[in-house]
């Protein structure tokens, strides 16, 4: 991601980043330590239905969206604890951004939080 995005973005929108690449940071470094100590089984079983994908050289994890339902509660409430008034609609739009599919109300809410026309900004 481009770091000059973030200098304009609300803190909730780079809450909900910094919570997502930490998610991609925690999910390699346990792929690499399983991988080392020859327990790569282990990470399906550890981490159910998390799947590593090659995506752009990297790699990402993936998960059946299914799934998501009470981590992305979970991930709306951490966002919103950054603005209490942010309505939980605009939370969890925040929080399935990038992870899952989002309708274009959604997207908008994103792109607002993005370019600092919506949420808290840190300026």
């Amino acid at each position: 991601m481009n770091p000059d995005i973030l200098s304009n973005s609300s803190k909730e929108y780079i809450a909900a980043t910094m919570f997502h690449e930490a998610l991609h940071g925690f999910l390699n470094f346990e792929f690499a330590r399983l991988a080392t100590e020859n327990k790569s089984e282990q990470f399906g079983i550890l981490y159910s239905g998390w799947l590593p994908q090659n995506v752009g050289s990297q790699r990402k994890f993936v998960k059946n969206h299914a799934s998501f339902g009470t981590q992305l509660d979970e991930l709306a409430a951490a966002i919103q604890s950054f603005n209490p008034n942010m309505s939980p609609y605009d939370a969890m739009a925040l929080a399935k951004g990038g992870v899952v599919n989002i309708d274009g109300v959604e997207t908008s809410v994103n792109k607002s939080h993005r370019s600092g026309n919506a949420g808290t900004l840190c300026k």
